[in-house]
């Protein structure tokens, strides 16, 4: 069934972010204040991912959301028109997880993106093995990336199956936190792992 299987592939995608977090020692947040109803979340914007408005790296804090319609508005034309499923997201003020989904009319093409952000002091001496540790997990690398090294920290980029699905990940170990973008789904085999990782500094500032 449609439903069934458009679940199946965000169940895919939200587990692999929170592996991906408990393996760099991020307890993963949230709150169960949410709904099966799926709203339409992503705002049309004309904004593609930066780490800032100018390209930097920024100042290494989280991006401080108050909803998933909040990294929307960052994310911007990575989820424009797609819908947020409310079941799957949730936003403290130490977490978010967010997951926006495409057309379920064929369930051949199905595209998830997800992502997940924790709030947490990660110690300099643990963020490098946190970070080989997730890309071991993956199959991906742990790959140089400026804007990650300008906050002290350490990019991780891959590109593997969850559950037979094809998997994007890019995400980012700070000393403030973890963030990690994910697209899963036949619909997103063409979003790279390097966009991924672009996805997941906008929601750095």
């Amino acid at each position: 069934m449609r439903t069934t299987t458009s679940r199946s592939v965000l169940a895919s995608a939200t587990g692999a972010l929170a592996l991906s977090l408990l393996l760099a020692g991020c307890s993963a947040g949230g709150s169960d204040e949410s709904t099966d109803e799926a709203t339409s979340a992503a705002p049309e914007s004309s904004s593609s991912p930066s780490a800032s408005s100018d390209g930097s790296a920024g100042t290494g804090e989280l991006a401080q959301l108050s909803s998933c319609e909040d990294a929307a508005e960052r994310l911007g034309d990575v989820v424009a028109g797609l819908t947020l499923q409310q079941d799957q997201s949730s936003v403290t003020d130490e977490a978010a997880t967010c997951a926006w989904v495409g057309d379920t009319s064929d369930p051949s093409n199905l595209e998830v993106y997800a992502l997940q952000l924790q709030r947490q002091d990660i110690p300099e001496s643990q963020l490098q093995g946190a970070a080989g540790q997730t890309a071991e997990q993956f199959g991906a690398q742990v790959v140089d990336d400026e804007r990650a090294t300008e906050l002290g920290g350490q990019a991780v980029t891959g590109q593997t199956d969850v559950a037979g699905l094809p998997v994007s990940i890019g995400g980012v170990a700070i000393p403030t936190g973890f963030v990690v973008f994910t697209a899963t789904g036949t619909g997103a085999a063409s979003f790279t792992p390097e966009q991924a990782l672009d996805a997941s500094f906008t929601l750095i500032d």
